[in-house]
């Protein structure tokens, strides 16, 4: 899956130097500066920290420890918690900064990227708006197109999301639990009492806090095992997911709780729990890595170590909490939330903006200057909005958020619908050749010269992510988490004597639209069986995008190779992409060699059709950059055929077990490159699947090489 992003920290309690174990706590400044750095130079590429991301998981802990304990400290000094204040001070905390960054972000990336791409993060920064995008990454995670894309440049706003969520119904749930306390504690207030009735009072406020403590507990254990649960099923969701994450901020929420009794702490004991606790950070980042089943019981780890530090500084003044506390940490903890904003977009922009490649010094220089970004943030924007005598009241605070959200949702909604700039070139038409069926070489190494992009372009490069075969819209491409193969999912002549399959991944289904073309000319039925990053060779793979073996595929292709042997199809049609699963040649053979075998036992005919040419990018997004010459967007044929070792082995193996290969890079390629623009056709709708349009076009080539012409018709 994409690359994790890092939680926001937590909002800064009022930092009264006079009281530093009930306010401002230095040891833990300091500490969101360890967990700002740990994800900052984690998403930098600095090899030895592959765990950065753990960052996430203590400025939780960091995040449930100071709201609760600013929300306990409320409720010991007024009696309630004043809920409309509450929230109001976190709009004010919180959004300024974060409306700022979305607002650049989407301005930089229509710039600097392309106007498709400012399109995209206006997408997100709307999502934004209403705290929300951490629910769009999980389903986008488990959606194979969506997972497959880059990660978004507002990505990491999904912790903020998070946090954001649990700041909306934890402290409900605190006064739910807590309340009756709090109206005897405001009638104490007035009435006093003697020392029986303090004593008294004491005892139920004891009661309470003990409720809320339970409560917490099961928080903590129910989350937990939700996340344990769904990281072994639904990574994504696991990650992203408020239900799965609060047991995180729970933590931190408990550790309030039970502050008193954590200062009782034996001070030797406490300075030793935080060196452990660091310990047990630093070893999470270190050698948890993006194969880690994260977050599930991997995440008790840097918890835990975020909990027992903060613990120990609640403790003792030394040891953990010294080191913490020293000036250069405390300096850019002050500045994490700002640093957390701006680093992501920097990472990406900051190189495009240069023309400088994505190297470690270079993403280094960038992580800097989002630091730099941050202290400006903070003094000119954080700050003065923060501690505005003028913002002060809960209807000032909450009409600010109003207003700046209203940006957000202003520019969101424009960057949606500006055009992104017309194409510049002439109209072309290149149906004349699919029509005759004569060679694609001409035509490609006319693509290849470059040019503007032709006005009639198909599809337009707005339009290419939906450009999708109908198996999509139909429910016949299965997605992820399905096991099973959809029912009927049958195209062309229902009734026809003669059947083709059309058997494997997303790359084989890309084919649907040429294979239902011709299968319709030529009089046959088509069973269409295909399911996303499956790969129709008999290998269980493992999916970055689930976190795990993808089970579902094993059982998907058994039922699929079950149901071709009863089938007894005149032809069967595989596609598959090579960048699936085990890069060993040999394991890939043997793997093919199994399903080819099994398939040219029940079918008439087997043909592979191998991968097309795939990009390291998104076709579409460097088209939409290059409107006036598009020639910046081919690419290298040896670029564009990556897994050369892996499909000269599989090609070796199905040929031997009886079937034939389709080569098609013929169809997109000739030996000096591979244009994005053929004749009027955009070739790729993301890095490595072709348009449905361009598939379309290339029927009668299609159509040839895997035996489905108008002349073999029954």
């Amino acid at each position: 899956m994409a690359s994790p992003a890092i939680a926001a920290p937590a909002p800064a309690v009022h930092r009264s130097r006079t009281a530093p174990r009930d306010g401002f706590r230095p040891d833990i400044e300091g500490l969101r500066a360890v967990a700002a750095g740990l994800v900052v130079l984690g998403h930098a590429g600095v090899p030895f920290l592959p765990g950065g991301y753990v960052g996430v998981d203590i400025f939780f802990v960091i995040s449930g420890f100071l709201i609760t304990s600013l929300l306990l400290r409320e409720v010991a000094r007024t009696g309630r918690v004043d809920l409309p204040r509450f929230y109001a001070r976190r709009v004010r905390r919180l959004l300024p900064a974060a409306v700022l960054v979305v607002v650049t972000t989407v301005v930089g990336a229509w710039f600097l990227q392309s106007p498709l791409a400012g399109k995209e993060v206006a997408v997100d920064g709307l999502w934004t708006l209403v705290y929300a995008l951490n629910i769009k990454l999980a389903a986008d995670g488990t959606d194979y197109l969506n997972a497959q894309e880059a990660p978004s440049l507002l990505q990491h706003y999904w912790s903020l999301a998070v946090e954001e969520q649990f700041y909306l119904l934890w402290p409900v749930l605190l006064v739910a639990a807590a309340g009756t306390f709090a109206v005897r504690r405001a009638r104490s207030a007035v009435l006093g009492g003697g020392a029986a009735d303090r004593a008294r009072r004491g005892g139920q406020a004891r009661v309470r806090m003990g409720r809320v403590a339970v409560l917490l507990v099961l928080v903590v254990a129910a989350s937990l095992a939700l996340s344990v649960w769904q990281t072994g099923v639904a990574q994504p969701w696991a990650y992203f997911g408020l239900h799965t994450r609060a047991w995180e901020l729970a933590v931190g929420a408990l550790l309030a709780v039970g502050l008193p009794a954590v200062r009782r702490l034996w001070a030797p004991a406490a300075v030793a729990m935080g060196w452990a606790g660091l310990g047990a950070v630093v070893v999470a980042a270190v050698t948890y890595d993006g194969s880690t089943a994260f977050p599930g019981y991997a995440a008790a780890l840097p918890v835990g170590g975020a909990a027992a530090i903060i613990a120990a500084g609640a403790a003792s003044d030394r040891g953990i909490a010294s080191f913490l506390a020293l000036r250069p940490l405390t300096a850019v903890g002050g500045t994490s939330y700002g640093w957390y904003l701006w680093h992501w977009p920097a990472l990406t922009l900051l190189p495009a903006a240069f023309g400088l490649p994505a190297s470690l010094p270079v993403l280094l220089g960038a992580a800097a200057f989002s630091l730099v970004l941050a202290a400006l943030t903070l003094h000119l924007v954080e700050n003065p909005v923060r501690l505005s005598p003028s913002l002060s009241s809960p209807a000032d605070g909450l009409a600010l958020g109003f207003a700046v959200s209203s940006v957000v949702a202003l520019v969101g909604v424009t960057a949606l619908v500006v055009p992104g700039g017309a194409p510049r070139g002439e109209r072309v038409d290149v149906t004349a050749v699919a029509t005759a069926g004569s060679s694609l070489a001409p035509v490609i190494a006319d693509a290849l010269a470059g040019g503007p992009v032709p006005q009639n372009l198909t599809p337009r490069v707005e339009a290419a992510k939906t450009d999708l075969p109908a198996s999509r819209a139909d429910g016949c491409h299965a997605d992820l988490l399905e096991d099973a193969p959809a029912q009927p999912c049958v195209y062309g002549d229902g009734d026809a004597a003669r059947t083709v399959v059309l058997f494997g991944d997303s790359h084989a289904d890309q084919w649907q639209p040429a294979i239902h073309d011709a299968a319709a000319e030529a009089g046959w039925k088509v069973v269409h069986r295909t399911k996303s990053a499956c790969t129709p060779a008999t290998m269980t793979i493992r999916s970055g995008d689930l976190g795990r073996e993808y089970t579902e595929c094993d059982t998907w292709r058994e039922e699929v190779l079950a149901e071709i042997g009863e089938l007894r199809p005149d032809l069967v049609v595989m596609g598959a992409s090579y960048g699936l699963g085990d890069d060993d040649p040999d394991a890939w053979a043997a793997a093919m060699t199994t399903t080819t075998t099994r398939l040219t036992q029940a079918a008439g005919r087997v043909v592979l059709i191998e991968d097309i040419p795939v990009r390291s990018s998104s076709g579409p997004d460097c088209v939409a950059a290059n409107l006036d010459d598009v020639d910046p967007c081919a690419v290298g044929r040896s670029a564009a055929t990556p897994h050369a070792d892996v499909a000269a082995a599989v090609r070796e193996a199905v040929t031997a077990a009886g079937a034939g290969v389709v080569d098609p890079l013929g169809w997109f390629c000739t030996d000096d490159g591979c244009p994005e623009v053929v004749g009027n056709y955009l070739v790729h709708r993301d890095a490595t699947h072709a348009t449905a349009s361009y598939v379309r076009f290339l029927t009668p080539w299609v159509a040839r090489e895997v035996g489905l012409e108008a002349t073999g018709q029954a």
